[in-house]
């Protein structure tokens, strides 16, 4: 707990990585996480730094994690439970492929390929003010013009999801979760 961790020094793959953990990956790498027991994939784009805050036993416990700055594409498993937190807002997820992508002061980016994801807004003492519903085929910026559900376009996917790919077998693996 309280670890940072990099690959290759100090984590390689089908490491465990435990809650407490801050992941950064560099310039030039990303990184895959798979979560165990439930399957969801969290992959981490180049420049990201993200913390594992809790990790579920049970289908009853969420999963916790804070994106404190890069971008990450999460394939969630269908009966579990997510929130990924930045300072400024919060997604609770079940069973959806997105991406979420901070700079902070700039960018708030939350895109949903498939599933829904409950988006907020929080407050300086991390409660949340205003909170949306962000669906399939929709993006929501909390820096945007306007902090509410709109459709993206190709491009915006592309760039999106460009840097963040994960291999069509793997998303096989995720249970109901990743796209068909």
């Amino acid at each position: 707990a309280g670890v940072t961790l990099a690959y290759p020094s100090g984590v390689a793959e089908e490491d465990l990585i435990p809650a407490g953990s801050l992941v950064k990956t560099g310039p030039t790498t990303s990184a895959e996480l798979r979560l165990t027991p439930n399957g969801s994939l969290i992959k981490l784009a180049r420049g990201t730094s993200f913390r594992v805050d809790a990790v579920a036993k049970t289908a009853k416990e969420t999963n916790s994690f804070a994106l404190l700055g890069g971008k990450i594409r999460t394939v969630a498993a269908r009966g579990s439970s997510y929130e990924i937190r930045s300072t400024s807002t919060v997604a609770g997820v079940r069973g959806t492929d997105f991406t979420f992508a901070v700079t902070e002061g700039a960018k708030n980016l939350l895109m949903v390929s498939k599933g829904a994801v409950q988006f907020g807004r929080l407050a300086a003492d991390g409660s949340v003010l205003e909170s949306i519903l962000v669906g399939a085929g929709q993006f929501a910026d909390l820096f945007g013009d306007a902090f509410k559900p709109q459709p993206f376009t190709p491009e915006q996917y592309e760039s999106e999801y460009g840097d963040v790919g994960i291999d069509p077998d793997k998303l096989k693996t995720v249970p109901e979760g990743g796209p068909g």
